[in-house]
């Protein structure tokens, strides 16, 4: 009796133990693959739906959900010796080789049909370097800029809701309370462009659309309109246009029951992201060597761990890039992430 308890309780084990390790090591492989070939905002607790588009649904009323994520961008270096030609002719061109972006959101549904969320992120620009010509001579300004960024406020409303479909209303305020006296190893405060945060006001609007199809298939898309303004140092940043369309499918219609805590639900994700923003302003002279126009194709993976608990991971290649003047090309992004409902 005893040996055959024993037996039971070593298969259960192993079965959580297979489980556990085989999503671990999925993660591990997509995380190396992303690295090797390679959206402002919160991502809702589901067990399903797209991982970077905004999704038309809201949040029950009552319900709360905080969420941490990680995004990373590599941009290519432009070398030295091209920022010291550029310079000479007179060009204004820097560039850097990394953004990172740490996260922190919490969402609350004030109502069935309206979800407000608050976020804030930490930023970090890596190896920023620009080139200035003084007396004839060119020095270099280098150094890295990291800090607290501006808080999120967010609204969601659903006005449209005739199932599958999920129509919703987006709006939001960005508020000033990052950082914008980053300095570079020099000493010389680094331009807004480079600083954790704006100084600016700026707000967004849009509108969001989901449909789900039996409970495996599953599309998003959103369009999004920000509205910049005039922030630290005379910089304004230019308005942008974002678009997103993903597609998502749930491998395990039903969670894989593994223990009362451990119900997996593991969901394949493919997105088209696409940004347009206009050149920036300085001191209200419209800079050459700004904006943007980019489309992303973006894998991922998100896993529903039970009920409360959800993971994400997704890569981000661009295949399009339009570049205004003299920038830095966008290699590859990635970002990772968790929500907990409450």
């Amino acid at each position: 009796m005893a040996n055959s308890l024993w037996l039971r309780q070593g298969r259960t084990w192993r079965k959580n133990f297979l489980w556990v390790s085989s999503t671990i090591f999925v993660l591990v492989l997509f995380i190396i693959k992303e690295a090797l070939a390679h959206h402002e905002g919160t991502v809702e607790a589901k067990a399903t739906g797209t991982i970077n588009t905004v999704s038309g649904e809201t949040l029950p009323k009552g319900k709360v959900v905080t969420s941490f994520r990680y995004d990373r961008r590599e941009f290519d270096a432009i070398p030295d010796d091209q920022l010291t030609f550029l310079t000479r002719l007179g060009e204004d061109v820097h560039a850097h080789k990394r953004e990172i972006n740490y996260r922190g959101s919490v969402s609350y549904g004030l109502t069935n049909d309206l979800t407000l969320s608050l976020s804030l992120p930490w930023n970090s620009f890596d190896q920023f370097s620009e080139a200035t010509l003084e007396d004839s001579e060119i020095r270099f300004i280098k150094g890295d800029s990291d800090g607290i960024g501006d808080l999120l406020l967010q609204g969601k409303y659903m006005f449209l809701h005739t199932h599958p479909d999920h129509v919703s209303f987006l709006g939001g305020v960005k508020f000033p309370t990052g950082d914008t006296h980053e300095k570079a190893r020099g000493k010389e405060r680094f331009g807004t462009h480079n600083q954790p945060g704006s100084g600016s006001v700026d707000g967004r609007l849009g509108f969001a659309w989901s449909r789900t199809y039996n409970r495996r298939w599953g599309i998003d898309a959103d369009i999004i309109y920000e509205i910049r303004t005039e922030g630290a140092q005379d910089f304004e940043t230019g308005d942008a246009v974002l678009l997103d369309l993903g597609l998502s499918y749930a491998i395990n219609k039903n969670p894989i029951i593994i223990n009362d805590w451990l119900r997996p639900r593991v969901t394949l994700v493919g997105e088209v992201n696409a940004a347009h923003q206009e050149r920036d302003t300085e001191k209200d002279e419209r800079l050459q060597h700004s904006g943007v126009t980019i489309v992303y194709l973006s894998p991922g993976i998100r896993v529903g761990v039970n009920k409360r608990t959800n993971l994400w991971l997704t890569g981000s290649i661009p295949v399009f890039q339009h570049l205004s003047g003299e920038q830095a090309y966008e290699k590859w992004r990635m970002g990772a992430g968790i929500s907990i409902s409450w």
